[in-house]
């Protein structure tokens, strides 16, 4: 997503996949030659492929793992379309497509994270909860934009910890801190994402995320050495959505995700 007065690179569309056999899902790009791409692409657009439901079967041998980046780099053999299956196939899927769409209310949960260098956003819990869900009087927020945006149909409300969990694990009201034991520096957005899943996951007491939430959204102070090439990002039909820096602050980034 782009805000105004911000340059983007790297933009255009991406297309991820989520691996089914992983403890703890992790997404990865998908790259393959500009014809194999523009099938893909074309495939979403008619709906023969459909967005966070879809399976595509890939052989060891038909993709290889980028190391450095995650990505699963197709080989030039490899047919998408002998290769497609619709049907919704990982529980984290399931749960954001059978959510109860976009009226009631929804729980959601914030993970501000902090890596193994400290490396953090500088508002504590506190504020960022005042900044998403209105907790100590600050009258915009994501919670009363969404009411009055869908006429009082969707409400926002922080996410509770699960029952057993210490009242100490959310120090404010929906927010979480997670502590990751790898560093912002050289770690793509997809393994710093996964590490803050399952420190989260963990620190909840839970197998998995999403959890009892119907969001959750992630802070993180930044993307190293570089500048993130990014407001914030999510996927279509998910429940998981990453802010850095102040961006969780901007209303309107958080309601075009």
């Amino acid at each position: 997503m782009e805000l105004p007065g911000q340059t983007i690179e790297g933009g255009g569309t991406h297309i991820h996949c989520e691996i089914e056999d992983d403890d703890m899902p992790m997404m990865h790009e998908i790259q393959g030659n500009d014809k194999q791409m523009e099938k893909l692409i074309d495939m979403f657009g008619t709906g023969k492929l459909l967005v966070g439901e879809s399976s595509i079967t890939i052989d060891d041998d038909s993709v290889a793992e980028d190391e450095a980046s995650g990505a699963m780099i197709l080989s030039s053999q490899f047919n998408p379309k002998k290769k497609v299956h619709n049907k919704a196939s990982t529980p984290w899927n399931q749960r954001r497509l059978q959510n109860g769409g976009t009226t009631g209310t929804k729980p959601v949960l914030v993970v501000k994270i902090i890596d193994v260098n400290g490396r953090q956003v500088s508002d504590p819990p506190a504020q960022i909860s005042d900044d998403i869900f209105g907790t100590s009087g600050d009258s915009i927020n994501v919670v009363s934009q969404f009411s009055a945006c869908s006429m009082d149909k969707l409400t926002i409300v922080p996410g509770e910890l699960p029952n057993g969990v210490a009242s100490s694990v959310m120090p404010s009201p929906g927010v979480i801190t997670v502590n990751l034991n790898i560093p912002l520096d050289d770690n793509s957005d997809n393994a710093v994402l996964s590490a803050a899943k399952t420190a989260a996951a963990n620190k909840l007491g839970l197998s998995s995320l999403p959890g009892p939430y119907e969001q959750v959204m992630f802070i993180k102070q930044g993307c190293y050495p570089t500048q993130c090439p990014y407001a914030a990002y999510a996927y279509y039909n998910r429940w998981d959505s990453v802010y850095w820096g102040n961006y969780h602050k901007y209303v309107s980034c958080v309601i075009c995700l």
